[in-house]
């Protein structure tokens, strides 16, 4: 029996092929018949070549120390190679959760890699710890080679802290005016300056007086806590309260923080309506176009807030805006249409909680005739918009030219007289609001004088 020498073979790493038994030999019968010859081949033993590819490894083991509670030790390298040229793929576990290693996988060839070991103490008690870090290859053959670097971590018991209230402010101080807003809230912090865990508690013994919050933790972040007051019902004075916080194990529990709220009186104000313009008067023809609008202003000729209202007693009248605060301006409008001719009389009256009411006097003068041949009647749809405060009527005498505008209340059709005879006139309308914005221009029409 002759055997092969071993190729490539490592320390860590062998194989052998499977036996190979050559069959018997048997020579053929001769015609004499004699007996059959019978030959056994010897057993041929062979050894495969082997690529192990070992990992040596720098350290050979690694070892964490830590405290409970306390930031984790700072991460560990290994530096690894094997022999050989042949690049070969690498991959890494950890064989405990407490254990990460970065990166996961990579390749070698001649070259020496590096890994990165961290561990995380989080939730782990005071004790020893021991796990693996597996640097695994792949043989030729796909044989996996590992190799193993043992992790170890040692965790020592925290020192307990005894921990100390720290507040800022040392007291609060609210001012505000009765049956005015409330003043804004403001803030109490809360730290630990000692170390360890402080669980607090805050309470209060007034009404008027509210806390965002009640408890709550913190060992090394500061802890905001919203303090603010209820005006309501209080009358003009001092008041006072305090803040009690009080946390278990700590050294200067409790602590009081004192809160105090000055209420002054409302100052008395008494608003006055102003106008600016004593009476209004208006003049038309029967059946003819209606008269300009005309506006005055609402004003605070006292003190505090005035809010008003304007009202009429005509039907034939329109004001708008109907209500405002403080100062404004109101336009008056009058519709001809179904009044004959006369004199007609109206009243305006503004109003407003804790102010005198005042009164303007309106006319409306409505002379006799009738629709002339050398005039032109506009119509047009209402606009909806609930701000919509009147129209403006453009005439021109050639497209798309016009002059001043005829400002309109809110009325949907208007009369124009005294337009020249063989003219031809263009016409379009627009709206506007309380604000004085304008719509665009509308389709544009026209009307030959004959």
């Amino acid at each position: 029996m002759k055997e092969r020498p071993l190729m490539n073979n490592r320390a860590q790493s062998t194989q052998t092929d499977r036996l190979r038994t050559p069959s018997l030999l048997r020579p053929a019968a001769t015609s004499m018949g004699s007996k059959v010859a019978m030959l056994t081949a010897g057993i041929l033993m062979l050894w495969a070549p082997v690529d192990s590819f070992a990992m040596s490894t720098s350290p050979a083991a690694l070892t964490f120390s830590g405290t409970t509670g306390a930031t984790n030790p700072p991460a560990q390298t290994i530096t690894f190679w094997k022999g050989g040229d042949r690049t070969k793929n690498w991959t890494i576990t950890a064989s405990a959760p407490w254990i990460s290693v970065t990166p996961s996988s990579g390749t070698i060839a001649t070259e020496q890699d590096q890994i990165t070991v961290s561990v995380n103490a989080t939730g782990l008690s005071a004790g020893s710890y021991t796990s693996t870090v597996v640097i695994s290859t792949e043989s030729f053959k796909g044989r996996q080679v590992k190799t193993i670097v043992p992790v170890s971590l040692s965790l020592t018991q925290s020192s307990t802290a005894t921990p100390i209230i720290q507040l800022s402010p040392a007291a609060l101080s609210f001012s505000g005016i009765a049956g005015s807003a409330n003043p804004a809230a403001q803030l109490l912090s809360l730290t630990n300056s000692s170390g360890g865990t402080l669980s607090w508690n805050l309470s209060d013994n007034a009404t008027w007086l509210t806390l965002s919050t009640a408890s709550g933790t913190t060992t090394t972040e500061t802890d905001s806590v919203a303090a603010s007051v209820n005006l309501t019902g209080l009358a003009a004075g001092t008041y006072t309260a305090a803040i009690t916080v009080s946390a278990s194990g700590a050294t200067n529990s409790p602590q009081i923080i004192p809160v105090s709220l000055t209420i002054t009186a409302a100052s008395t104000a008494t608003p006055v309506i102003g106008l600016s313009v004593s009476s209004l008067a208006f003049s038309g023809t029967a059946g003819g176009a209606n008269p300009a609008a005309q506006s005055f202003i609402v004003s605070n000729t006292g003190s505090g807030t005035l809010t008003w209202t304007a009202g009429d007693s005509a039907s034939w009248l329109t004001l708008t805006p109907a209500t405002g605060t403080n100062t404004g301006t109101v336009t008056a409008s009058v519709n001809l249409s179904g009044l004959a001719a006369g004199t007609y009389s109206g009243t305006i009256t503004v109003s407003a909680a804790g102010a005198t009411s005042k009164t303007l006097p309106v006319s409306l003068t409505v002379g006799a005739g009738t629709a002339t041949t050398n005039s032109a009647t506009l119509t047009w749809v209402a606009n909806t918009e609930t701000d919509l405060a009147g129209y403006k009527i453009y005439v021109g005498t050639q497209s798309g030219v016009y002059g001043a505008p005829i400002v309109l209340g809110q009325v949907t059709t208007y009369q124009i007289a005294n337009l020249v005879v063989g003219t031809t006139y263009f016409f379009c309308i627009t709206a506007y609001d309380n604000a004085g914005n304008e719509s665009l221009h509308s389709a544009e029409v026209s009307k030959s004088i004959f």
